[in-house]
């Protein structure tokens, strides 16, 4: 069983989609004992950050989710979550990750630029497959962060790198519009699920 997290309008028809096709048995949830059997757990991108953000607190999920040993995914959002700061939002994260992020949510639509980089997969990534290796990915170079310790896979674009998936232990991220990518991000949320 695959948990995602529920906390807000978060149930996407993408990630639906993937996992019925693949015959995942999932269920979207925030109570402990759910969390506790899962296999796998997701954090997908909220619709509205402070409002997610505000049920996991009340679910007491941050000081849960430190304990889970689990493989945890964050998407998007849901990554901004396993970061240690969330500088946008004044908010502190669970630390899987020790970086200070933005939410994609500081970007509004206005300032959405939509551009073409190629991907580069470093040898010990788990999410993304060498075959995808110099393919082009369109991506918002306003909601990606740059390279970091933790980058498994990498967007190169105007001579600088985006991270497009970043790993650690049992922890696992991934920035990608899921919309304009398709086949890469069915390959990423398969790899994950076959950890």
């Amino acid at each position: 069983m695959v948990i995602i997290l529920g906390y807000n309008n978060s149930e996407t028809e993408f990630l639906n989609k993937i996992l019925s096709q693949k015959n995942i048995n999932f269920k979207y949830s925030l109570v402990e004992n759910q969390i506790t059997t899962a296999k796998k757990i997701i954090l997908p991108h909220p619709q509205n950050f402070n409002s997610a953000y505000k049920r996991m607190q009340m679910m007491n999920l941050f000081s849960f989710l430190r304990l889970v040993k689990k493989p945890i995914l964050g998407i998007n959002d849901g990554f901004c979550l396993m970061c240690n700061e969330i500088l946008d939002k004044y908010k502190c994260g669970l630390g899987f990750f020790q970086l200070d992020v933005n939410s994609s949510s500081a970007n509004d639509n206005n300032s959405k630029k939509i551009v073409t980089g190629k991907i580069k997969v470093k040898e010990e990534s788990k999410l993304v497959n060498s075959t995808f290796n110099n393919s082009e990915i369109k991506f918002d170079k306003n909601d990606n962060m740059q390279d970091c310790e933790f980058s498994k896979s990498v967007i190169e674009f105007d001579e600088k790198k985006f991270t497009l998936t970043c790993e650690q232990q049992n922890y696992f991220s991934v920035e990608l519009d899921f919309e304009l990518n398709t086949e890469l991000a069915e390959n990423i949320i398969s790899n994950f699920l076959s950890l």
